[in-house]
């Protein structure tokens, strides 16, 4: 959610401006003549207004321009959001029912940057035996991923970007989260198997995905 708006009135032309702030710079613009809203103007998604289009003038790659977007958390958890147009058509219907219009979202038209056949995406599954007396270095990637424990015992240390450290053990049945680009050490002194899944297929297929060993 956006949080509560700054309004800033004022009047241009004739017109009366109700300008809103919002965080990450993303600021709105509503003309009124009188009471009825004419026109909106602005930037909705700063991933789309600042990055991609920026981008195109500057002939950059354009799974760069998405990975180093997300980087700077410029995107939705799930950059398709933006690209689609599911974030703005989002944003839009909540614009148009603070006007009063009841909108629904199959009434805003979008067209979609999202490559043919990654739509829906898909999510990888993983299983890895770690052997006994198995102690892994670190590494992080830019999908997280969820982990579930089939069988043994171990002890996980996750350290996320800002060096906050979390580090427990776990036993059958237990579950943990592994968020992007946080830093996963595994250990396990009787060996144990896990199962994992993370939607590192799509980060692939977009070109955005990146992987990391720690030494």
């Amino acid at each position: 959610m956006w949080g509560p708006p700054q309004h800033r009135p004022c009047f241009w032309n004739g017109f009366r401006i109700w300008a809103f702030a919002r965080p990450h710079r993303r600021q709105l613009g509503l003309f009124l003549l009188g009471s009825i809203a004419v026109a909106v103007l602005g930037v909705i998604t700063p991933l789309l207004a600042g990055r991609v289009i920026d981008a195109i003038t500057r002939s950059e790659p354009f799974s760069v321009v998405v990975r180093q977007a997300k980087a700077l958390g410029y995107t939705e958890p799930d950059p398709r959001d933006d690209l689609s147009g599911t974030d703005v058509a989002r944003k839009l219907i909540i614009l148009g029912r603070e006007m009063g219009l009841g909108l629904e979202l199959a009434d805003v038209k979008v067209e979609s940057l999202v490559p043919e056949g990654l739509e829906r995406g898909t999510i990888g599954e993983f299983m890895q035996r770690l052997p006994a007396g198995f102690s892994g270095k670190g590494y992080r990637q830019t999908d997280g991923a969820v982990f579930s424990v089939v069988e043994g015992h171990g002890t996980v240390i996750v350290e996320s970007p800002r060096g906050v450290v979390s580090q427990f053990a776990f036993d059958p049945r237990d579950h943990f989260v592994v968020p992007s680009w946080h830093t996963l050490k595994l250990a396990s002194n009787s060996g144990c198997v896990l199962f994992s899944y993370s939607d590192r297929p799509v980060h692939q297929a977009l070109g955005i995905h990146k992987e990391e060993r720690i030494p």
